[in-house]
């Protein structure tokens, strides 16, 4: 029933709260400031301790002693203004509290929307209700009185918006007017207002938020369920106010979300600067355990590198103990041919190494042990091949090179691109250029006749397998073919009694193509030994036969073209056709050329030569009203003498069909003469020689320089022959004897090497000159 005297304003709080003088001055409040205080509060502590302290006054007490709390905790400015607006915030919680205690539900909506429909009547003489309750307005519109009470809402539409649009807005913004609008008053019980409680305080443990904490290795775990290998970064947040460094991605969007939205909590800068320690925390385990996983790696790695080295220590270990053994076999055999060069022999080295070789495979080539072996059996190797004579005895030390050869051929040397690179480092080639190649040089060279070349062949044949194949090619091309080119140069066919191809043809097989440039100095033998030749004589089909195979097509043609064709041509001019006594010599010389010269030449001499005289015999034979009998016997006589492949060729067939056109009309009693021959062709009418010319025959007029120059080399018996890859000012450089001449087509001039220059000769200067350096050489 006593009264409680309010404290001073000064003691006051804007909320109604009584904080004590003390607790008002800050830390750094002066002496005498708190001394006057201290003397307020002595005389105000009478008096309160006299009055019976209500449950009202005790909640004030316990309210100053929480304010009392925070004045500590926060003394600086920025703790102020946290506190003065959780302050205002509870002010305007209490107030709202008390108005829904004191009105209606109404009353309440009231304050929370400050709308008062119909209020501005109040300020004037109510004239809008009056002339509404002149109307029948009873408080309700409708005639029923169903109509709305409120007024109309007025929202402002989005623009471009139908007047439908946002009515689904209004509808729910009204239902829910309505329902605050109907929902009775809640009691609810009284509470202490005053500021919020002090979580940090002991008495408040219980009522404290749980937090659970996370270990490093939930940490870890977490990591590894989300991102396998996660990735650390430092990214700076520029989209606030301030900028501010985040370190987990996780939370970038729930720290922004967080800045906007109102937080009461006191020390926001605080709990950032917190969060920031914990996400350099989470930052440095993450760090660590990525370290700790890399160190694990490292430690199976050098692990895996530990064993490898013990294993390579023992497998050097295992090959120094095998070298071992090898050197002091070496050494034992290197003894005992130095010492004891009787009691060693070829076969006793051979074994050793072919032993060593078997058991230290690796270590045979890896120590080029076949340069030792070579070093070692070398002076029995040359004793043995020292007397040898390989033209007479061409196997003689096969079986001895076969067997070394196992031993000292270099598999990488023999299979090398060049071979020949490699040889001064295969210790088999060594022995071969020491041991067996001068032997077979100096025969080949001194002692082997090129006419007769079964010796060389067997020998050749005889080490195929144990030459490789270079060493067969150099001694092909440095010693055979030079040999052959020496023996062709010498050559003459009218006095020789052993044909070319005989001892040219062998080496075929053997060197191929390489002796394309004997070819020319045959062909042209050839030409000079035909120029006196008779068709009668068959000697020349024997010598020409076996190379028409080897000859270029072109070149084989024009050579028999030159020298054959046109003999053949004269030989069949000189034929008669006698139906009485038939000589067929002419015919039979042509027919045994069908198989060396091309159809078409054969085809165009019995076009040119025979079968105008066959018409012609006929038709004369036909006008004296002979026996058709004996006339078709006679027809069919010679064509059975045509082989079928020329009577198959058309002109031939021409020329029987006009004869058998001729015997035809003849039965009708009418004969046709037959046409004139046709006109020869210019290769045919420019090589129709005599075989016995008394004067210069008429076809030399239509000679080219070329061939005169030729023909005039053939008639003294002087090589003219073209020089290969040599030319001058674009011109073929010829050998006429031992004078290099050139053609001048144009000029019509030969030209020969005088010196140093190139001068005009004629054809007599130019075969003394070849004749005095052929005798100077000789």
């Amino acid at each position: 029933g006593e009264t409680v005297q309010p404290p001073p304003e000064d003691m006051a709080t804007e909320d109604g709260n009584v904080v004590p003088p003390h607790a008002r001055m800050g830390v750094g409040a002066s002496s005498a400031a708190k001394k006057q205080v201290g003397e307020m509060e002595s005389v105000n502590a009478a008096p309160k301790m006299a009055f019976v302290k209500s449950k009202a006054q005790e909640v004030e007490e316990t309210d100053a002693e929480k304010l009392q709390d925070e004045q500590d905790l926060l003394p600086s400015a920025f703790g102020q203004r946290i506190k003065k607006a959780a302050a205002e915030k509870q002010k305007l919680e209490r107030e709202e509290k008390a108005a829904k205690k004191a009105g209606t539900a109404k009353a309440a909506a009231e304050l929370r929307t400050s709308h008062n429909i119909g209020g501005f009547e109040a300020h004037t003489k109510g004239i809008g209700a009056k002339l509404l309750a002149m109307m029948g307005f009873k408080g309700k519109l409708g005639k029923n009185e169903t109509g709305r009470v409120q007024a109309l809402d007025v929202a402002l539409r989005p623009r471009n918006s139908g007047l439908g649009a946002c009515n689904v807005d209004l509808q729910q913004r009204k239902k829910k007017d309505a329902k605050d609008a109907e929902q009775p008053e809640e009691e609810e019980e009284e509470k202490v207002v005053g500021p919020a409680p002090k979580m940090w305080k002991k008495r408040n443990k219980e009522r404290r938020l749980q937090r659970e904490y996370k270990t490093a290795e939930d940490l870890l775990n977490e990591g590894e369920t989300k991102q396998a290998h996660p990735v650390q970064s430092t990214i700076i947040d520029m989209r606030g106010p301030q900028a501010r460094v985040v370190t987990n991605m996780e939370n970038l969007n729930a720290l922004q979300d967080e800045d906007e939205k109102e937080n009461p909590t006191p020390m926001p800068e605080l709990q950032h600067n917190i969060r920031l320690i914990v996400d350099l925390a989470e930052a440095k385990i993450k760090k660590l355990d990525n370290q700790i996983h890399v160190e694990k790696d490292n430690a199976v790695v050098l692990g895996r590198e530990q064993q490898r080295l013990r294993d390579e220590v023992e497998l050097r270990a295992a090959q120094v103990s095998r070298v071992q053994k090898l050197l002091v076999a070496v050494m034992e055999c290197r003894d005992r041919v130095q010492n004891d060069p009787q009691g060693v022999s070829l076969q006793y080295l051979q074994e050793l190494y072919g032993d060593l070789q078997q058991q230290f495979k690796e270590e045979y080539i890896m120590y080029s042990l076949p340069a030792i072996a070579l070093s070692q059996a070398h002076k029995f190797i040359a004793l043995h091949f020292s007397g040898w004579v390989p033209l007479q005895n061409p196997t003689y030390g096969t079986e001895v090179a076969a067997a070394w050869r196992g031993l000292l051929e270099n598999e990488q040397a023999a299979n090398a691109i060049y071979p020949e690179m490699e040889a001064e480092s295969d210790a088999y080639m060594r022995l071969l250029s020491e041991c067996v190649l001068p032997h077979i040089r100096t025969h080949l060279l001194n002692q082997w006749e090129p006419r007769n070349p079964e010796p060389a062949l067997a020998l050749l044949e005889a080490w195929e397998g144990l030459l490789p194949g270079h060493v067969r090619t150099t001694l092909l091309e440095q010693l055979v073919l030079p040999k052959l080119q020496q023996a062709v140069d010498g050559w003459d066919p009218r006095q020789e009694t052993i044909a070319i191809h005989s001892w040219l043809h062998p080496w075929l097989p053997l060197l191929g193509n390489s002796m394309e440039p004997l070819y020319p100095t045959i062909r042209y033998r050839l030409n000079s030994c035909l120029q006196q030749w008779h068709p009668s004589d068959a000697s020349a089909l024997a010598l020409l036969g076996p190379w028409q195979n080897v000859f270029n097509r072109n070149d084989w043609d024009l050579m028999l073209s030159r020298s054959i064709v046109p003999k053949l041509q004269w030989a069949m001019q000189e034929l008669v056709i006698n139906p009485q006594h038939q000589v067929l010599d002419q015919f039979n010389w042509l027919m045994a050329w069908q198989h060396a010269i091309s159809p078409q030449h054969i085809v165009t001499i019995l076009e040119t030569t025979f079968f105008p005289k066959f018409q012609q015999v006929l038709y004369q034979w036909l006008l004296s009203n002979p026996n058709y009998e004996e006339v078709t016997h006679w027809y069919l006589g010679w064509k059975g003498l045509f082989p079928e492949n020329f009577l198959a060729h058309e002109r031939v067939r021409h020329g029987f069909n006009l004869a058998l056109d001729m015997m035809n009309q003849a039965l009708g009693g009418v004969v046709t003469e037959p046409a004139p021959p046709p006109s020869q062709d210019p290769i045919y009418a420019a090589h129709s020689i005599h075989p016995h010319p008394t004067s210069q025959p008429e076809w030399q007029k239509d000679l080219s320089f070329k061939e005169l120059v030729e023909q005039f080399a053939a008639q003294n018996d002087i090589p003219f022959i073209p020089k290969a890859g040599r030319v001058h000012e674009g011109i073929q450089v010829f050998g006429f004897g031992a004078v290099s001449v050139v053609l001048d087509q144009t000029h019509q001039v030969l030209r020969a090497q005088l010196g140093d220059r190139w001068a005009p000769v004629s054809l007599e200067q130019v075969l003394i000159e070849s004749r005095n350096r052929t005798a100077a050489r000789g």
